[in-house]
């Protein structure tokens, strides 16, 4: 092998240093190329829509409208209907006719009414820009406060998994900020840590391993202060938007998790064990056991990361590769999530050395961010999920032998 890249050295010097030396530059280059060409084809499929409605018969913004008119409905009418899906995708149809059949639901928290709001009171497309926008702000000022080197944010903002936010409309960007945030301040900057998971809860499911790295780190701080921010928002939906918001969406989650269990649900958009046990014929019970098995190992697993203290590269490294995998219902646009522990791992590589194919399994993982979800017949491949293990198992090769060299350390 060292004689093969002496003679490709010799032949192709320019390539040679492109791939070597000047690897860095050639990745981020292709990077821009290929935002460039995403972003650019999504514009013409703007540019071609009628009115809001693209030529694929579906709105631009995609999940946006959901954001959108639920802020509209909440700030007109009574909460409870809004948490119906048939009442809900009723009133879709009928303000976007032509759309389909447009069946979506509003399954957050109260809450989230509180960040949605001012939504409901611009333009639809001036909602759209800003809610992309604020999400692209904040996501950006997060990775660049856990990493201050342009290159990484430029990496991290022509991702895949960025794109496949930002075209769906959807929160990934919002949800790996706080995620992000929450795990890697937790002991140098507990109030800030406190406060964004505290705000994740507008998205519960996808904090539920943040208990467990706060417990076992020792991040009593950081603790208090999401508590204290999770109960303030809650008591503050109630007062906003009444008892029954609440009681209205604990039954909507009753009934949500009886259409999970559905033939129509589209089980390949899930990056989550349950969602693959189902798209491969495995019964929901199976999928059920598997995904109970999955969550508390992975609790294990980041709970040992945080007690023994591990580098913050790898706590966060360990908690936000385990998040999309440790809950039973999240969508492949919250691959986002994902994007931050492998910018973890680059870092703590750059400072301890690259382990054979490491670097290469990461340009893979920003690729593979882009395959769209398998199809929904079953028996189909679980793309989404195998994406999201993917990033678990790249981070796990290097938390796991730091747990083993920490526990001989201590023993």
């Amino acid at each position: 092998m060292p004689a093969l890249g002496a003679t490709f050295a010799r032949r192709f010097p320019f390539l040679h240093d492109l791939l070597t030396t000047r690897l860095t530059a050639t990745l981020l280059a292709l990077a821009v190329i290929f935002a460039a060409a995403a972003y650019g084809a999504y514009g013409m499929v703007i540019a071609a829509s009628n009115g809001l409605v693209t030529p694929y018969a579906n709105l631009i913004g995609g999940d946006f409208v959901v954001f959108r008119t639920a802020a509209e409905l909440a700030g007109s009418s009574a909460i409870g209907p809004i948490y119906r899906i048939d009442t809900f995708s009723s009133h879709l149809r009928a303000l976007y006719p032509g759309t389909g059949a447009m069946l979506f639901g509003w399954l957050y928290p109260p809450t989230m009414f509180l960040v949605v709001a001012p939504l409901g009171t611009v333009p639809y497309l001036v909602g759209l820009a800003a809610w992309i926008g604020a999400q692209l702000t904040l996501f950006s000022a997060t990775l660049l406060s856990v990493w201050r080197d342009r290159r990484v944010l430029l990496f991290a903002l022509t991702s895949p998994a960025v794109l496949q936010t930002v075209i769906t409309g959807q929160t990934g960007m919002l949800t790996a900020s706080l995620l992000a945030l929450s795990a890697y301040f937790a002991q140098s900057r507990p109030l800030i840590a406190g406060l964004a998971a505290g705000a994740l809860t507008i998205k519960p499911q996808l904090g539920l391993l943040i208990p467990v790295a706060f417990i076992a780190g020792r991040c009593w701080k950081a603790f208090v202060y999401a508590t204290a921010t999770a109960v303030l928002l809650a008591a503050l939906a109630l007062v906003v938007y009444g008892g029954d918001s609440w009681s209205a969406f604990f039954a909507a989650l009753t009934s949500h998790g009886d259409r999970m269990q559905t033939t129509g649900f589209p089980l390949s958009k899930l990056v989550t064990p349950y969602g693959a046990v189902r798209l491969v014929g495995g019964s929901a019970t199976s999928a059920a056991v598997l995904q109970l098995a999955a969550s508390v190992s992975l609790a294990l697993y980041v709970g040992l990361a945080w007690w023994r203290r591990l580098s913050v590269e790898l706590r966060v490294a360990a908690l936000l590769s385990a998040t999309p995998l440790a809950t039973p219902y999240a969508f492949y646009y919250e691959l986002a999530i994902c994007v931050v522990p492998c910018l973890m791992i680059a870092r703590e590589a750059q400072r301890s050395g690259w382990l054979r194919w490491e670097r290469a399994s990461l340009v893979a993982l920003w690729v593979a961010a882009f395959l769209p979800p398998g199809a929904e017949t079953i028996p189909a491949v679980p793309v989404s999920f195998l994406v999201a293990l993917a990033a678990w198992l790249v981070c796990a090769r290097r938390v796991l032998p730091a747990l083993r060299d920490a526990r001989a350390v201590t023993t």
